[in-house]
């Protein structure tokens, strides 16, 4: 990785290739597959399958959120089960 990149730019790039959609519900697992196209190492920690609190909206307590998912442009909504989070809900916004 070179410096000034993250490795949740390659979820950045997958939300804004999402044009026709304002929201997007996925299983963190399909997720972590999808996001393997561009970046075949890439994958969630296991805190992002266990604190519904790594996907925060808050970039400046939150680096994954500041270059991922607010860099595109949304704003992430874990769906927990259980005790983990199983899924999360990306909406524009």
């Amino acid at each position: 990785m070179r410096k000034g990149e993250s490795k949740y730019d390659v979820l950045k790039a997958w939300l804004q290739l999402q044009r026709d959609k304002n929201v997007v519900e996925i299983s963190i697992s399909e997720l972590e597959e999808r996001l393997r196209n561009y970046d075949e190492k890439f994958e969630f920690p296991p805190s992002a399958y266990k604190h519904a609190a790594w996907w925060s909206n808050d970039h400046k307590q939150h680096p994954e959120s500041k270059h991922g998912w607010l860099a595109a442009g949304w704003k992430a909504y874990p769906v927990v089960e259980g005790n983990k989070v199983v899924r999360v809900i990306f909406r524009r916004g």
